[in-house]
């Protein structure tokens, strides 16, 4: 809509109700007009994740907002379901205006909006443990004049003979500060880290000296107990990591297609603006196989491909090409490990930096292709749909598939499956048959039950 500026508003604490993230569409312009809109949370993948919010027929004046109060759950996006939500600490939602009346143009705008982030990592040794009463710790900015947070450890309340190991995080002068994670983590006498701790702090805009207390997962007791590993020379060595978010750093339009509708319906562009783009051109190259100057063949069919184009996606296929190998001369390259279908979603998104309709065994065989030629951002698509649809019947071969391809993150995420399900993953055939096939893999995951186990 020429000639009219929209602002979305996202409130990720709340405006009436501090369960739920608000979300309202604002019109900054003075003429009023009559719209439809509806709004929704976007997955990685372009799907949504809320039902959508519509309001139809709503006249905006100037500066007047409409929306929901009720946009999603807080607890949704920052907990249960925060790798759907927040993808590399994104959240996407998805905005789309209408005329009441005629379409008389269709245009996508993509806006970006960065949120400023400082964060700090230390190491403090808390020394004469066995008779620590409180120890205060300053976590200082990297960024900032002013310490990011100040840190208290001391001992909570005896229960019997055990007394709790409390952190209390207080905030002085947090004017700049909207939110603050704290982790902590036990290093012990190898260096090893074992997480034991963590808060989410939401800063009250107009209070000061704000408080809040949370226990770590272990007693004085517990750490006396195996002093030589976590109390060397009665000193016990606690790592805090903190970042805190600094309000908005920049809001960037990062791109703008424009079509114009004539009253027939018919498609015709302004200035060029709104053709096909240049991703839509490449996998057209594809589809109609266009000045293929390479072959990928499977065992039973024959891909034409571009060379410019596989190197340009692919540190491997570049090598190929550029180096005294047979694929730079045979213009030839043997993919018979894979299956077609896997090969071509495979160079679909090379082409067209997309991927559709990927269920777990399809995201599983991609995601050993992806590794194999190193396109990355490919990787990590399959990597989080296998995360987020891990179950009893696929989690071994899931962890297998991680450890093989030395994947740390989506290994870390599935043993930490492993932990909450322990009871029902261990003692399983497809347990069984893992410990047969790799007893280091399922020794050093039941290190970390056992650990678990231990702490709790």
């Amino acid at each position: 809509m020429e000639g009219i500026n929209w602002c979305l508003q996202i409130f990720p604490r709340g405006r009436y109700d501090g369960d739920y993230i608000a979300c309202y569409l604002k019109r900054e312009t003075s003429v009023s007009h009559q719209v439809k809109f509806k709004l929704a949370c976007l997955n990685l993948d372009g799907s949504s994740l809320t039902e959508w919010i519509s309001c139809d027929g709503t006249c905006f004046t100037k500066n007047e907002t409409n929306g929901s109060d009720t946009f999603v759950e807080r607890n949704a996006v920052f907990v249960d379901k925060r790798m759907k939500y927040l993808p590399n600490g994104t959240l996407t939602v998805d905005c789309r205006i209408a005329r009441n009346k005629i379409y008389s143009s269709l245009c996508k705008v993509f806006v970006r909006t960065r949120i400023e982030v400082c964060w700090q990592s230390i190491s403090e040794q808390i020394e004469e443990f066995s008779c620590l009463e409180s120890k205060s710790i300053v976590v200082p900015s990297a960024s900032l004049e002013k310490p990011i947070l100040k840190v208290n450890v001391s001992l909570g309340e005896a229960t019997c003979c055990d007394e709790n190991l409390v952190v209390e995080i207080f905030s002085e002068n947090h004017e700049q500060r909207k939110f603050s994670t704290c982790k902590v983590f036990l290093l012990d006498a190898a260096g090893s880290k074992l997480k034991c701790g963590k808060s989410d702090i939401w800063f009250d805009k107009g209070k000061i000296d704000q408080k809040w207390i949370f226990p770590l997962i272990f007693t004085k007791w517990d750490l006396m107990a195996k002093k030589d590993l976590y109390l060397p020379g009665d000193i016990l060595t606690l790592q805090f990591e903190c970042s805190s978010s600094l309000g908005i750093s920049n809001e960037v339009t990062e791109n703008i297609d424009f079509v114009v509708l004539s009253d027939g319906g018919s498609v015709s562009t302004r200035d060029g603006v709104g053709e096909s783009s240049a991703l839509e051109d490449l996998g057209s190259l594809l589809r109609e196989n266009i000045l293929c100057d390479v072959n990928l063949q499977t065992r039973t069919k024959t891909f034409p491909a571009h060379k410019a184009i596989l190197s340009a996606r692919s540190p491997v296929f570049k090598a190929m090409f550029t180096n005294d190998l047979k694929e730079k001369t045979t213009n030839h390259v043997d993919v018979k490990d894979f299956d077609d279908e896997t090969v071509r979603r495979l160079l679909s998104y090379i082409y067209t930096n997309t991927v559709e309709n990927l269920q777990w065994k399809t995201a599983f065989q991609l995601y050993v292709a992806a590794d194999k030629y190193s396109v990355k951002s490919l990787k990590k698509k399959c990597a989080y749909l296998l995360e987020e649809n891990l179950d009893l019947d696929n989690v071994c071969e899931c962890l297998e598939l991680a450890d093989t391809h030395k994947d740390e993150y989506l290994k870390n995420s599935v043993q930490d499956f492993v932990l909450r399900h322990d009871k029902d993953v261990i003692g399983s055939i497809e347990w069984n048959d893992l410990e047969i096939g790799n007893s280091r893999l399922t020794s050093e995951t039941m290190g970390r039950v056992y650990k678990k186990a231990k702490w709790f």
